[in-house]
């Protein structure tokens, strides 16, 4: 912001600004810091995801379980709703209708499902920690996702790498949980320790630790990468 220009939240304390839309391409947005920053000036606070666009990794997947975890994390934080970019729903014969060279044939149940939580509870879901790079149509640091902790590679002699997990859904007691992990150059033999804040799953900030033994010879010719660490959630517990 150019010296002299007021302060974000005295833009909203002005009436300049009404509807605040953050995030777009990353899978996670800190909603309470935005919320902070602006000092209680009526601004909406809107967080969005570029579905087509999305994380690397994650390009183009438009699968329910992703976007419930994706809004249901921000919904959970407080946030005044939710905006969604590059998401052409339809049937793949509408697409051919209108003689796109793209099917757009993205489940339009996602416009009814991400705006609430009460059409995203108990359904299938999950969140995914941000992956770096990927942007097909940008060079440099806009919209590369620079600071997202994936991929990483691991130590070979069991020391762990620490990784965040953000989920701001209160998981309850006997909700079926999966943990879903991509690991390149991972060979037999290797020893993977996980492990999810030395307790229970926690509403927010969740510490991952995941670390390798690799028993051979040293260094490792090619060490272990995680390239995607997801958590499933499935239902609510009966009762």
């Amino acid at each position: 912001m150019p010296h002299g220009w007021p302060r974000h939240r005295d833009l909203g304390r002005r009436g300049l600004v009404d509807v605040l839309i953050i995030g777009t391409r990353t899978i996670n947005v800190d909603v309470a810091s935005f919320r902070k920053a602006l000092a209680g000036a009526p601004v909406k606070l809107l967080p969005s995801f570029n579905c087509f666009h999305a994380a690397d990794g994650y390009h183009g997947d438009q699968s329910l379980d992703l976007l419930r975890g994706v809004f249901g994390n921000y919904l959970h934080q407080g946030a005044d709703g939710v905006g969604i970019f590059n998401n052409p729903a339809g049937s793949a014969e509408h697409a051919r209708r209108l003689g796109l060279s793209q099917q757009a044939n993205y489940d339009p149940e996602i416009l009814t499902t991400i705006g609430s939580l009460d059409t995203i509870s108990g359904k299938p879901r999950y969140y995914a920690i941000d992956r770096r790079g990927g942007y097909a149509h940008n060079e440099g640091y806009g919209s590369s996702n620079n600071h997202a902790p994936l991929p990483v590679i691991l130590r070979h002699d069991g020391a762990p790498s620490t990784l965040t997990l953000p989920v701001w859904e209160p998981v309850k007691p006997g909700t079926e949980v999966t943990l879903r992990l991509v690991l390149f150059n991972h060979v037999e033999g290797d020893e993977v320790v996980a492990q999810l804040n030395n307790a229970d799953l926690k509403r927010g900030a969740n510490t991952f630790a995941l670390s390798v033994h690799r028993t051979g010879p040293f260094p490792p010719s090619r060490p272990v990468n995680v390239e995607k660490v997801e958590l499933h959630l499935k239902g609510e517990p009966s009762g």
